[in-house]
């Protein structure tokens, strides 16, 4: 398996009510009872201030905790829902807009990309700043997964605390299920997700990658990802 190492993403989505939001005024704001790109819209516009509020709180404490200097920040922009901090060492990016399930709530998404070719996600400052915000591990496989041999890899390991679903008939995807370690994982051919919601930190995360690779690793000793 190719994994594309600068591009594996830590991230996180998580709904809230619309009526959270420090711009949402109780009596003069209506929560929606319907999706539409114009709601969507307003619900990006009033959520730049708590976006722009978490994208400066990071920044601060990038400088007091981890001493980041001017140089080390690359760019910063806030724009349509979406706040992003470009730094030397890695890329955050939180995004708000209306939820899928519920037009009366909000998904808030948070995403740690570009970090791998550094050890900064191994510094207990780092950690600190970005704990409790990221639950999934996304992977991307640079050739197209073999659904199949990743299915009958599973299977042959003969478990019963590690289940696999799928559609013997459609192999476009499939899910594991780590009970004893309380890990998921949903593949498809382009990718794998591992989501491990009780791990506060980014580093933690990066621990149970290595946890999944070992669990499945063939009988030569290859790591079921690297």
């Amino acid at each position: 398996m190719n994994i594309i190492n600068n591009e594996i993403t830590l991230y996180s989505k998580k709904d809230s009510y619309l009526r959270n939001l420090p711009g949402f005024i109780k009596g003069r704001h209506t929560v929606p009872k319907e999706f539409s790109s114009y709601h969507n819209t307003w619900i990006k516009n009033l959520a730049t201030e708590i976006i722009d509020h978490e994208i400066s709180e990071i920044l601060e404490e990038l400088r007091g905790r981890l001493k980041f200097k001017r140089t080390d920040f690359l760019n910063k922009n806030i724009h349509d829902g979406v706040g992003y901090l470009e730094t030397k060492y890695f890329d955050y990016r939180i995004e708000i807009e209306q939820s899928c399930e519920d037009p009366g709530s909000i998904t808030i998404s948070r995403f740690l990309e570009n970090y791998i070719h550094n050890k900064i996600i191994e510094n207990v400052e780092f950690n600190l700043i970005f704990k409790n915000k990221f639950e999934i591990i996304k992977i991307p496989v640079s050739t197209p997964l073999d659904m199949e041999a990743l299915i009958d890899r599973v299977e042959e390991y003969n478990d019963e605390k590690v289940l696999v679903n799928y559609d013997p008939f459609n192999l476009t995807n499939c899910s594991i299920n780590m009970l004893d370690h309380k890990v998921v994982l949903l593949c498809s051919p382009d990718s794998i997700e591992i989501i491990k919601k009780d791990v506060p930190t980014p580093d933690g995360l990066m621990k149970i990658l290595s946890i999944v690779n070992r669990f499945f690793a063939d009988k030569s000793g290859k790591g079921f990802l690297f």
